[in-house]
């Protein structure tokens, strides 16, 4: 798998998500599931998976969760925040997802597929604390476990860039 940016990037990209998710929540008062349904459905979304040096490295993330804010016509104070953002559990879960993201090729939607903002949000403690390479290894259980119980109801599904052992093979309907 060839990801969508080069992983000198990656440091900023992941801060970057991060940082969006703790501006939507803590600087715009916004729900994080709220927050996060906004974010699968934009185009920042998209554009962060396909790796656009603007999104995944020209950006803060106050000015991603402004942008997405924007785009879906939510108001908000456009007062940019003072000093460094804190490292709270929402933060974790961005830069995660972003680390995840680059790492698997997934969009955030497929990741969501299988493992809800929720359910990285529950794995802060221990994972924050733990090499990423950790965390990866849950997720990545998770995927397979998520793509045999599709098969197992009929409703096979790719797994993405790097199919899962679970539906490899498996015969086309």
């Amino acid at each position: 798998m060839i990801p969508a940016y080069s992983d000198l990037y990656l440091s900023d990209a992941s801060l970057a998500l991060g940082s969006m998710l703790e501006s939507a929540v803590y600087l715009f008062g916004m729900e994080l599931r709220d927050f996060w349904r906004l974010f699968l459905s934009s185009h920042v979304s998209d554009d962060f998976g396909n790796g656009l040096s603007g999104t995944v490295s020209g950006k803060s993330g106050w000015e991603l969760a402004a942008e997405i804010l924007d785009d879906a016509g939510v108001p908000f104070r456009r007062e940019k925040p003072k000093g460094v953002v804190g490292r709270s559990r929402e933060f974790w879960a961005g830069w995660a997802l972003a680390q995840y993201q680059w790492k698997t090729g997934l969009s955030f939607r497929e990741i969501e597929a299988f493992a809800p903002l929720e359910t990285i949000l529950l794995l802060y403690s221990p994972y924050h604390e733990m090499s990423v390479e950790h965390l990866f290894d849950a997720l990545d259980a998770q995927r397979i476990a998520f793509a045999a119980q599709r098969e197992l109801d009929g409703n096979p599904i790719p797994c993405g860039a790097d199919e899962s052992p679970v539906s490899a093979g498996a015969p086309e309907q």
